[in-house]
């Protein structure tokens, strides 16, 4: 028998008990200091304003049907109930789209209702990443209109969480590194698993090894290389090679995995990386057996020399 390769479920149930935790803890903490409150509605109100006024400067629709529609669409926000700053934007769209302001007076007063709105963390770009999703499945668009959008819209929700995942980063640092150290290889999740963080050579770990480990399989090194690219590239350059590496990373992912399931000792491409293995702390029922058989030996032999 060998104990010290816990079942591959056990690990996928750890993995994800100590995931949900650390997220949890990260989307908390970006609440409190970065104020994520990522109001939908507040977002989904003005994107459908903005949305109608580009489709008239386009020239998609003429200054009369966007009168109309504009009308229609205020309405029926308003009977949603306006959210946040809906109104003033309301206010100075109906002044651009009668003439009373031009446009360059039009995108300033936007950008400054739109850059209040982004500061109090309403996040634009998550709500129009949605809507591109499902505007691409009901076949609004075609594919090459899809990716071409995806590719922009990833870099500015990507800019837009980068708080948050930095948030997520130090939190995992201090849950799988740090408390991991402390706590001798053990987390909550394998805590509840019956499963421990060991070296693989028996030497004893140091929060090195923890951090590679953890960079690897925990999304820490997937998050640091996606805020890394977003504040160092232009978006043209993002867009072409966040794809590429988002698959580097899932294939580094996946080996891991295989190697998981596949390898007799179990150890995954960070385990091997960090010199660690994960074994079960739980006694298995034939080494109980066992460990029975022995004390009972024991105690005969006990007896044997004392009648002696």
């Amino acid at each position: 028998m060998n104990r010290e390769k816990p079942y591959f479920l056990k690990r996928v149930i750890a993995y994800l008990i100590d995931i949900i935790i650390v997220m949890l803890f990260a989307s908390i903490v970006s609440m409190i200091f970065f104020n994520r409150n990522n109001n939908q509605k507040e977002a989904e109100q003005v994107l459908k304003i903005t949305d109608l006024t580009s489709e008239y400067e386009k020239e998609k629709i003429t200054k009369e049907d966007y009168d109309i529609k504009l009308e229609e669409l205020i309405n029926s926000l308003n009977k949603e109930g306006l959210a946040g700053s809906v109104e003033k934007v309301i206010t100075i769209t109906k002044q651009y789209a009668d003439g009373e302001t031009k446009k360059e007076e039009y995108d300033l007063e936007l950008e400054k209702i739109m850059n209040q709105m982004n500061a109090s963390g309403t996040q634009f770009s998550s709500v129009r990443m949605v809507n591109l999703m499902s505007r691409y499945t009901s076949g609004e668009i075609t594919n090459e209109e899809y990716e071409k959008e995806y590719g922009i819209l990833n870099y500015y929700v990507t800019k837009e969480n980068a708080p948050t995942m930095i948030t997520f980063c130090a939190m995992a640092i201090i849950y799988y590194v740090i408390m991991c150290y402390y706590c001798h290889g053990i987390t909550f999740g394998k805590f509840l698993m019956k499963l421990k963080i060991v070296s693989a050579n028996d030497k004893e770990l140091n929060m090195g090894n923890y951090l590679i480990r953890s960079i690897i399989i925990n999304l820490i090194l997937s998050y640091a290389v996606s805020v890394i690219l977003v504040y160092t590239l232009s978006i043209d350059v993002f867009s072409n090679i966040s794809s590429k590496v988002s698959m580097a990373l899932i294939i580094i992912l996946v080996v891991s995995i295989v190697f998981i399931m596949y390898r007799e000792d179990g150890r995954g491409l960070h385990d091997l990386l960090a010199n660690t293995k994960v074994i079960s702390t739980k006694k298995g029922k034939e080494e109980i057996e066992a460990n029975v058989i022995e004390e009972k030996k024991t105690n005969k032999k006990r007896k044997e020399n004392g009648d002696k």
